[in-house]
């Protein structure tokens, strides 16, 4: 029979383990809620600033990234304040992005590409 050293021992053991795998499964959720973004194009971009092939500087730009809250799309809670703009970097010559248009990206190769864009009205 176990005595109650040796089961405290196990139950400490347990705990840990426990915690140990509370603690993996957020950072694996935070590295899932990192790896595709949403939101609102920003700035002004012009015509002439898109690439005109593969091969051309990339373009960069920021969205202000949205999360839904409440069943309502709001702008991702930020401290510091501008930590909800994301850059994103348009390497496609076939994309074309404005002012206000919705960005679906993901990450790739630590920067964030637009695998959709919406224009806006």
């Amino acid at each position: 029979m176990e005595t109650i050293s040796t089961l405290q021992g196990n139950v400490s053991t347990i705990n840990n383990t426990i915690t140990q795998n509370y603690s993996e499964l957020n950072t694996l959720k935070t590295k899932f809620d990192d790896l595709i973004i949403e939101g609102i194009v920003e700035a002004d971009i012009r015509p002439s600033d898109l690439p005109n092939s593969f091969t051309d500087q990339p373009l960069k730009f920021f969205v202000r990234k949205k999360i839904v809250q409440n069943n309502t799309f709001v702008n991702a809670p930020a401290n510091p304040p501008q930590a909800n703009l994301i850059e994103i970097v348009l390497r496609d010559p076939y994309l074309n992005v404005r002012k206000g248009d919705y960005v679906i990206a993901i990450k790739v190769n630590n920067e964030y590409r637009p695998i959709s864009i919406t224009g806006a009205p």
